[in-house]
């Protein structure tokens, strides 16, 4: 009696349940995301067809030790949750088992009985098989790399367009010879490990070269002390190609200062005072790019520069007499070399502009029949 009792009492005083709250969306697993670096799990229910918009299920993750943790709320009409890795969230650890929660949220504040899937395991995958068509294409380019590399060890000759920037260098020489003054060589403002400056000591090896063939000193003031020592050794090392050990100077590459402006203050000043009769910017500059040519324009020298920061080139542009422009910029540094390695890896970004413009003609033609599957072929998922 006094049991029956109790459980009436406790009966009445329950809250009431709605009728539909003990529903939970039918299908719902957990499983791996495919193709991704791990730390990640997916997963799905089924929708009900009559499910308000407003309806919301949040997801909890069950480890291995039985304590669940919230890991989002979305819209029921979702059908799927991805538990991944954002931001400070470190996503589900791979290799553990792990059991996810799902309870629906009913607008007025009641809750279903939570439902769960059945363990489910994160692991980083190998291979993003939906980004098959970007290993053809980057396949493709090496392929082409390669057999312009065995070419090149054949002793087969590259032809590289001549550039206007490239032959202005050899004649401001000439002209620095004639007047007997110096060529100022401005590798840019990064440090060593930036790959404009390593095409820049590229071009510097073959300057450095010609100078000490037609003694003409040259300057090279430079902003971190890993270039100056860099920059020194090429042009030590041009001088004794050249045959002229004697020409080398010891003060021809400089160190001025690793603050940008400072550097700028230091270059202007060699400019006004030894007024070269050519200044070759060659490398990657940034607010500097227009003093440099502005001062070297107010000094009357011939000025040659290159850069691929696109922010910068319209100052170049402007206020110098040649400008290598972007790409330009590395094929004038393995022309200038005459690396046959550096020419075949030229010859094969040919290539390889040839076939990305006709697979683009080719994606143009198939847009204009309706073929829209070739264009999606090229989507990076």
């Amino acid at each position: 009696m006094i049991r029956a009792a109790a459980l009436a009492v406790s009966l009445a005083i329950a809250p009431a349940v709605p009728a539909g709250a003990s529903r939970v969306p039918e299908g719902l697993a957990a499983h791996d995301t495919p193709d991704d670096g791990g730390r990640s799990i997916t997963v799905r229910w089924d929708v009900p067809e009559s499910a308000p918009e407003d309806l919301r299920v949040r997801l909890e993750r069950v480890g291995e030790d039985g304590v669940a943790r919230d890991v989002g709320v979305v819209a029921l009409s979702e059908g799927v949750f991805i538990d991944a890795r954002n931001g400070n969230e470190e996503g589900p650890p791979d290799g553990v088992s792990l059991v996810y929660r799902l309870t629906t949220l009913f607008p007025d504040g009641s809750e279903s009985l939570p439902a769960e899937t059945a363990p489910a395991v994160s692991k980083p995958q190998f291979f993003n098989s939906q980004r098959i068509n970007v290993l053809l294409l980057l396949s493709t380019f090496f392929a082409f790399v390669l057999v312009n590399i065995a070419r090149a060890s054949r002793g087969a000759r590259f032809h590289v367009r001549k550039l206007p920037a490239v032959a202005a260098i050899d004649e401001a020489i000439g002209r620095a010879t004639e007047m007997g003054r110096s060529v100022l060589y401005v590798p840019g403002i990064e440090d060593v490990e930036d790959i404009q400056t390593i095409a820049s000591m590229m071009i510097l090896s073959r300057v450095a070269r010609e100078t000490a063939r037609h003694d003409v000193p040259v300057r090279v003031p430079t902003r971190t002390p890993f270039v100056m020592a860099v920059a020194d050794e090429v042009v030590k090392q041009s001088c004794m190609e050249a045959g002229r050990p004697d020409a080398y100077q010891t003060d021809s590459v400089r160190f001025i200062s690793t603050e940008q402006f400072a550097y700028c203050a230091g270059v202007n000043g060699i400019i006004l005072r030894e007024k070269p009769a050519a200044n070759l910017y060659l490398g990657r500059f940034f607010a500097e790019s227009l003093i440099f040519a502005e001062t070297g324009f107010a000094a009357g020298s011939i000025q040659i520069a290159g850069t691929a920061e696109v922010t910068q080139l319209p100052f170049f542009i402007a206020a110098c007499d040649y400008t290598l422009i972007g790409e330009e910029f590395f094929a004038a540094s393995a022309y200038m070399s005459e690396d046959p390695m550096l020419l075949s890896n030229l010859k094969a970004a040919d290539w390889a502009k040839v076939l990305f413009v006709s697979l683009l003609l080719v994606g143009t033609l198939m847009e204009s029949l309706g073929v829209s599957g070739f264009r999606d072929w090229f989507l990076v998922r």
